[in-house]
């Protein structure tokens, strides 16, 4: 009996150091997004709170519509410790692209950190940070 209970105890505790961090589940940042801060800089001209929206797909892909008429799509892998992978994202050229879309995009292509809170999502990236606000469904 006490070899069963020695052998049962080594298993769990193999089985709990054995453990990794996992990521999120892809469902928790699945939904839609809005884009409510971006830095660098604190303050853009034309800059304007939801002009931004991005659409978390469980499907690790993202739908992006900026401000002006183009939209964007790329695809995304959660890792641990809170890394993200990005794809380079591929975009709509009808000329409409604004500062705003511009610097977005230079940020979004360097992201490799995120945090995430029930309605907040922050990306942050060597070239700066893009804080979005979850919008309700």
């Amino acid at each position: 009996m006490r070899d069963i209970l020695t052998a049962s105890l080594l298993l769990v505790l193999s089985l709990f150091s054995c453990s990794t961090a996992e990521p999120p589940a892809l469902e928790v940042m699945e939904g839609t997004w809005q884009l409510i801060k971006i830095s660098p800089p604190d303050e853009l001209p034309g800059f304007v709170n939801g002009a931004i929206l991005l659409e978390v797909k469980a499907d690790q892909q993202i739908g992006i519509q900026l401000s002006g008429c183009n939209v964007c799509g790329l695809d995304y892998t959660i890792e641990p410790a809170n890394r993200i992978s990005l794809s380079v994202p591929f975009c709509t050229s009808v000329g409409c692209d604004t500062p705003l879309d511009e610097l977005f995009l230079d940020i979004l292509i360097s992201v490799d950190q995120y945090v995430l809170l029930p309605d907040l999502l922050t990306l942050r990236g060597a070239e700066g940070t893009l804080v979005l606000n979850r919008l309700e469904s």
